[in-house]
């Protein structure tokens, strides 16, 4: 039913929660709390790190599953990946002498303006007059990165924070987390004169729940509440959570949620901010600006106005359709340009991997994936099967990849970018469908320049095996029987560009044929399914990929153009594959639906279709999902 009432919109706010939300299961549920309530306008999501080398990747992932149990897309962003170093903080240190920072240490840059840091800048001068609040639950790393890039932001936005012992003087009666996973960021907050509202470790561990409870009332709110209680029970039996104890739990991130809601559900003093020295103790520091100091919460109010929102959450949740497979097939990493390969009676699915964090903004792919189904509902992950590790004369770009078997033997044919040079394809072998594949050692084809990429291969009815290729032009060549070489005599042959091949189109050839092509033949006709570009060359304009198709009654063409095959689909690329698999036929591609989905961060998906009797395909529409077979 939902909840049967709203928050009139002068009361509202804009809130960026800045979590790590992967280190000690209580943050999850500060996040569900967050985005169950009309008040907070949920504008973005910042995986914060936790001190460990890969921590904020762990926490992007785990944000992730919790917008997929929901079914919610919020923006997400990956934080930075470590604290702040202390070169660039040297003249915030004084040894806990209490010094204040001086000028020069706030106009330093920070050693890297990211994703994460960039979106707290340009929100907080967004011109919208609801106020902007930042929750942070875990290190400030992010939040004092953008205040060092744009001191300005200070005066434009509210920070909540858990964190820190407090008051100054107070000894550490423990190392305090949060605070501590990074101490130079932390100072730069406390003495940057930002509004702060500070939630002390004294105050944030009185948010107490016993874990029958949270089985008994919160487990039982559907996919997200059996989330959340899953992720608590795995981290309390495993070796971090020696601190805890043992049948209890603090939700210690939900007052943050809770100020932003109501401020007055704690009480406060108003006093100068403390510095927080190595073993996290607050000491005084004079020259800092005040800040608000919570000295007590309610926490009956947290964990009621939680466990209700989630309860009326879970009455209107959709129910799993038996018997169906719901798109994006796979939810919880990045796949992209999908390569179906029926198998006896087994469908396999080779795919390439986004990584969650991007290097240089660009297409971060350093590994393949293979998943099983005999179904089309239910899949078994067989995880990496080959890797940029595994070619050692390769240094980048795992792209768009198909497999094949021959004489017992499968292959894997992978673009990559060469060492000192262009894109080539190379050639993993393996004795099993999910690998491991091991390398040949070298390229299969290196013809130096951009065009060596996403190989689609297929062996006809005489045997001759065929690998295609190519962007912008469409190349191929004719495999040997041992489908590791192909005839030198007739080389690398190239399909011409024309219009009637391939549509008039806005690609560097003029025509439409962009790159990702996909080869099969069914019923005696030769398919040409491949990504591809609307408009005319030089016309200006932007256009995404969308997909269309090429027929012939030849394996080498000539090719005639038979129509768009599913219109763009709002990640400019995409890339196809083609299966006859139990009696149907389905069409696999890539969108960016996800959570945190984009153009470099994609995910699989598929959709059933059907040819017409003379072969042609209607244009086929993305959909939700599939059903068993």
């Amino acid at each position: 039913m939902g909840l049967q009432f709203d928050v009139p919109d002068y009361k509202k706010i804009r809130v960026i929660l800045d979590t790590d939300a992967a280190c000690e299961a209580d943050d999850p549920f500060a996040i569900v709390h967050a985005l169950l309530s009309p008040k907070l306008i949920v504008k973005g999501i910042i995986a914060e790190h936790f001190n460990e080398a890969g921590s904020s990747e762990k926490s992007f992932s785990e944000i992730r599953t919790i917008l997929n149990e929901m079914n919610m897309r919020v923006p997400m962003f990956m934080g930075l990946a470590e604290p702040l170093t202390e070169t660039e903080l040297d003249s915030n240190r004084d040894n806990g002498s209490g010094a204040a920072a001086d000028d020069s240490a706030k106009d330093q840059k920070p050693k890297e303006v990211n994703e994460a840091v960039r979106f707290i800048i340009d929100e907080a001068f967004r011109d919208d007059p609801k106020p902007l609040f930042i929750l942070c639950q875990g290190a400030i790393t992010n939040v004092a990165a953008a205040i060092r890039e744009t001191p300005a932001i200070m005066d434009r936005i509210t920070v909540i924070w858990i964190g820190t012992h407090g008051e100054a003087p107070c000894k550490a009666p423990f190392r305090e987390f949060n605070a501590g996973n990074d101490i130079a960021a932390a100072n730069l907050v406390l003495s940057s004169g930002v509004d702060l509202w500070v939630v002390p470790s004294q105050v944030y561990t009185s948010v107490n729940i016993g874990i029958a409870e949270i089985q008994r009332r919160i487990r039982t709110c559907g996919k997200i509440g059996e989330h959340l209680f899953n992720q608590l029970v795995r981290y309390n039996n495993s070796k971090f959570a020696g601190w805890t104890k043992g049948e209890s739990w603090s939700l210690g991130d939900s007052p943050a949620i809770a100020l932003a809601l109501n401020p007055d559900c704690g009480h406060f003093k108003t006093v100068k901010a403390p510095k927080v020295v190595d073993d996290t103790s607050s000491v005084e520091c004079t020259e800092n600006p005040e800040v608000r100091i919570y000295t007590d919460i309610d926490s009956r109010y947290i964990l009621e106005d939680l466990i209700a929102k989630l309860e009326i959450f879970a009455e209107g949740e959709d129910k799993p359709v038996p018997g169906f497979r719901s798109n994006p097939i796979m939810k919880g990493i990045y796949t992209a340009d999908p390569a179906p390969f029926v198998y006896g009676d087994t469908l396999y699915l080779y795919t390439t991997h986004d990584e969650d964090r991007l290097v240089n903004h660009f297409y971060t792919m350093n590994n393949w994936q293979c998943y099983s189904t005999k179904n089309m509902v239910d899949w078994t992950d067989h995880g990496e099967i080959f890797s940029l590790d595994d070619i050692s004369w390769a240094d980048g770009r795992a792209w768009a990849p198909q497999c094949i078997e021959r004489n017992g033997k499968f292959y894997l044919y992978c673009p990559v970018h060469k060492e000192n040079g262009g894109m080539a394809i190379a050639v993993g072998v393996s004795d099993s469908p999910y690998g491991r594949f091991k390398d040949l050692g070298y390229p299969l084809i290196d013809e130096g320049d951009w065009n060596d990429i996403d190989p689609t291969v297929f062996i006809d009815d005489d045997g001759q095996a065929y690998l295609y290729f190519g962007n912008p032009e469409l190349r191929y060549v004719l495999l040997n029987e041992d489908m590791i070489s192909y005839d030198q005599n007739v080389g690398i042959c190239r399909i011409p560009m024309t219009e009637e091949s391939f549509s008039k189109g806005s690609h560097m050839s003029g025509t439409s044929y962009g790159e990702g092509p996909w080869f099969y033949k069914r019923n005696g006709i030769y398919y040409m399914i491949y990504a591809a570009f609307a408009g005319e060359k030089g016309d200006g304009k932007h256009h995404d990929e969308h997909l269309a198709y090429s027929t012939s009654d030849s394996p080498t063409g000539p090719w005639v153009y038979g129509g768009v095959l599913m219109k763009e689909s709002g990640t400019f690329t995409n890339h196809p594959g083609i299966a006859d698999f139990k009696g149907h036929s389905y069409l696999f591609y890539h969108t960016g639906e996800l959570p945190g989905g984009n153009l470099f961060h994609r995910s699989v998906c598929v959709a059933e279709f059907k040819y017409n009797e003379d072969g042609s395909i209607d244009t086929i529409p993305r959909c939700d999902g599939v059903y068993e077979v």
